[in-house]
């Protein structure tokens, strides 16, 4: 019987642990299988932190030859000793783009047959890069190995780099089996185990609070100058934020809680927080853990977060904010969108597709998505976890 190293790759900080169902999974079958967790020491996670969330992110190669030089000697000792040991080797990518592109050419400087696997833990934009957006990526690429050993850019999720998917929806794994030909697995227990772990403690007879917890997107606070200062993107996101809530809180007299986002600027968050009037209609999310916020929020209301696929999930009503002129990010899953455009004499317009955000915030739509929520169904394990 084959024997497996399964390698959790941590090279972005998280606050989630995506590899707790495999953790535990690979500690109930140890005679053919064992489970390590690679992370970037705390030093490179910093780098990355600073990096990926704003304008450098362009100039990667700069900055990450010491994560690359890591990762690639790191997992070179590991291959080493797990052949030695005569195990197989999957290494789990929480992150697709970029890092499936460096662990790839890892893999093929070591001429190793590691299998990656990438674990989709957030929401995933099904619209393939343009053919010429594509070519400009590969050039840089090419352009970025020759002068630094690296590439600078990744292509996207589904790119077809990587050996499987791990996904959360069916039109994610359609998605990718469709257009790349790679294998695409739908399991959400996998992904977020350790969250269903706790929603299984909860008390489903509690009443349902009439809270709207929103959750900021970390897209605007990419684009902070070369200051660190707000631009105009995220100032613009942190006003339309505010016409919404305001008009929710007007109208339905509902709580809300805004939860900036982890690798956001958060002084810089906060900051905008209190100059936009936010502090007027909302408080700021002070848990560290999401899994407290979504136990006291009915309603989770974001564009383009993880959060509203976590919350949905879970029975919560996932509301998908949708400013007119923002790029588009389609749902794969139920939602409730609310829309903010103008009028022709400037004036922002809110619409859903309820009669009124009263009933949107109601205790029906509560019911609604909390009735909708199905067991989740264990038995189908992946191939390659088959006992």
């Amino acid at each position: 019987m084959k024997k497996y190293l399964h390698i959790g790759l941590t090279a972005v900080p998280v606050r989630s642990d995506f590899f707790f169902f495999l953790r535990n999974w690979t500690d109930a079958h140890r005679n053919e299988n064992t489970f390590f967790h690679l992370s970037l020491p705390e030093h490179l996670l910093k780098t990355v932190k600073k990096v990926e969330y704003s304008w450098r992110w362009t100039f990667r190669p700069l900055y990450y030859r010491r994560v690359a030089m890591y990762l690639c000697n790191e997992i070179g000792r590991i291959v080493r000793e797990a052949t030695a040991a005569g195990q197989d080797i999957i290494l789990y990518l929480p992150d697709d783009g970029y890092w499936a592109e460096l662990l790839v050419d890892i893999r093929a400087k070591l001429g190793t047959r590691m299998k990656i696997v990438y674990v989709q833990h957030g929401m995933a934009r099904l619209v393939q890069t343009s053919t010429i957006s594509e070519r400009l990526r590969r050039t840089f690429n090419n352009l970025s190995r020759l002068l630094s050993g690296w590439p600078m850019f990744g292509y996207g999720f589904g790119s077809a780099a990587i050996d499987a998917y791990i996904v959360c929806l069916p039109a994610e794994a359609a998605y990718v089996t469709e257009n790349f030909d790679t294998p695409a697995h739908v399991a959400p227990w996998f992904v977020w185990a350790r969250h269903f772990e706790r929603v299984a403690t909860w008390d489903i007879q509690a009443a349902h609070p009439r809270r709207l917890l929103f959750a900021t997107s970390p897209l605007f606070s990419r684009r902070l100058d070369i200051f660190g200062n707000a631009s105009r993107h995220q100032q613009q996101y942190f006003a339309d934020i505010t016409t919404c809530l305001r008009a929710i809180k007007m109208e339905t007299g509902c709580e809300i809680l805004v939860r900036f986002h982890p690798n956001e600027d958060r002084q810089q968050a906060e900051a905008l927080f209190h100059s936009n009037g936010l502090d007027e209609i909302a408080e700021i999310d002070k848990n560290f853990d999401l899994m407290d916020s979504l136990q006291v929020c009915s309603f989770v209301m974001s564009y383009a977060s993880t959060v509203l696929l976590e919350s949905v999930l879970i029975g919560r009503v996932p509301i998908h904010f949708i400013p007119e002129a923002y790029p588009s990010h389609a749902m794969s899953f139920m939602n409730e969108p609310l829309r903010l455009r103008h009028s022709h004499d400037g004036t922002q317009i809110i619409t859903t597709d309820h009669s009124d955000l009263r009933q949107l915030f109601s205790e029906r739509t509560i019911e609604k998505y909390a009735k909708a929520t199905s067991p989740l169904d264990y038995s189908t394990q992946l191939p390659w976890l088959q006992t």
